[in-house]
């Protein structure tokens, strides 16, 4: 599964997303993996896109 993190990203070192928006994961840590559900990464788009 491919994984993505974002493009304002200057260190390197950031919360990268799993492709589908099952897991996320810390780049610095990247063997374990915390899902998460459709509706927290909804939740989570919408507060951060403020």
């Amino acid at each position: 599964m491919e994984w993505r993190k974002s493009s304002f990203t200057e260190t390197g070192n950031c919360v990268e997303v799993r492709q589908d928006h099952q897991s996320v994961r810390d780049s610095k840590n990247p063997t374990v993996e915390l899902p998460i559900g459709r509706t927290a990464w909804q939740a989570f788009v919408r507060t951060t896109a403020r």
